[in-house]
């Protein structure tokens, strides 16, 4: 490749920036790097309203994602202490959002709505 030319399209993700080793190697290269954080606010949203541990699947649904997206970002945030997985007794894992996860919900939203809605309002 010409030193100096713009990279091809397909290209461009390769030198972005390196991969964070604290996530597992798993995840798609994409979430790794940059995840979508409308869809990271609206798992978080999600727990945060409910108050208590949910279903993956319903949880899936509510962040309006395919079930292989969002088994990467459910690990993307299992990784970072966001959320917590918990037995049930019907033998369904369940989701839980965790004191890390509710402040970075807070400053998340806080972000969202200051930079991208032009707004600002916190959830109590």
């Amino acid at each position: 490749m010409l030193q100096g030319a713009p990279l091809p399209f397909g290209e461009a993700a390769i030198y972005r920036k390196r991969a964070d080793p604290a996530v597992p190697r798993r995840l798609s290269r994409a979430v790794r790097r940059d995840p979508n954080l409308f869809v990271v606010a609206r798992l978080l949203e999600r727990l945060w309203r409910k108050r208590a541990p949910i279903v993956k699947t319903r949880l899936q649904v509510a962040a309006n994602v395919n079930y292989d997206i969002f088994s990467k970002y459910l690990a993307w945030c299992l990784a970072r202490g966001l959320v917590a997985l918990e037995d049930s007794p019907d033998g369904h894992e369940r989701v839980t959002i965790t004191e890390k996860g509710k402040s970075a919900y807070r400053r998340l939203l806080d972000w969202l709505n200051d930079y991208v809605h032009g707004r600002g309002t916190t959830p109590p």
